[in-house]
């Protein structure tokens, strides 16, 4: 039997940082995962449950637009195709174990496995994490992490501006684009316009981490997996947009 090829597109946690992010117990939850036959109802309705409650709740990045995309998936998606060892992804190295990657429904999805492509493509190590400082779609702009409260330059400008337009620079905050574009001015008196070179620059800043999706907190939170003490901030703070490379 040949090599076989995964590829992947999802929030990754590798096994390095796991440590008070993860229970203890995750090898048996993976176990659960895969084993239990009634893993997939109880995860079903602990998802619908922290979805009812997050919708009544105030979140750190202040966004409502959050919670028409939680609707949009509870409803596109068939319930029972939900399963927590679809959306919360053992990542193997061959026989090691090397991390998780947090998955949607869609990205789950657009998962392929012994792809031609992908075979012919793959480098001498096969195995490949390639992290991308960008938010994955729909998610858009980047969550503030601290650091800029003492930029006069910066903080002036914003404070300046008409109210609907105004950051307010909190932890947790959401920046778009365009303010983005703004502060990278400020920062370094430029603002690259190669993709690669803009991605660079806000990885530089150290104050900006690519958006990630609430609902990939609720999926991690409902099935289990995560540490009590991990709240919403830490985790989309903490998991990095990246597309895998597996092999077996």
């Amino acid at each position: 039997m040949g090599t076989r090829i995964g590829k992947s597109m999802g929030y990754f946690l590798p096994k390095n940082k796991m440590k008070n992010f993860i229970v203890d117990n995750y090898e048996e939850k993976f176990e659960e995962f895969d084993y239990d036959e009634t893993i997939d109802d109880s995860f079903y309705k602990n998802l619908c449950s922290l979805v009812d409650q997050y919708k009544v709740e105030d979140h750190f990045d202040g966004s409502k637009s959050n919670k028409h995309m939680i609707d949009f998936y509870l409803k596109y998606y068939d319930k029972n195709k939900w399963s927590p060892s679809n959306l919360v992804e053992k990542v193997i190295d061959y026989d090691d174990f090397v991390g998780i990657n947090f998955l949607t429904p869609t990205l789950e999805k657009n998962k392929r496995h012994n792809d031609d492509i992908d075979y012919y493509e793959a480098s001498e190590t096969l195995f490949n994490v390639n992290y991308f400082f960008r938010p994955i779609y729909p998610c858009s702009g980047y969550i503030y992490t601290g650091g800029l409260e003492n930029n006069e330059k910066v903080m002036n400008y914003f404070s300046k501006l008409d109210d609907e337009d105004t950051i307010n620079f909190k932890k947790g905050c959401i920046v778009d684009n365009h303010d983005i574009s703004i502060i990278l001015h400020f920062l370094n008196g430029d603002c690259p316009n190669d993709n690669h070179k803009y991605a660079k620059a806000l990885k530089a800043t150290g104050v900006l981490h690519p958006n990630v999706e609430p609902f990939v907190y609720l999926i991690a939170k409902a099935s289990g997996i995560l540490a009590e003490q991990v709240d919403e901030y830490t985790f989309r703070t903490t998991v990095q947009p990246a597309i895998l490379t597996t092999w077996g």
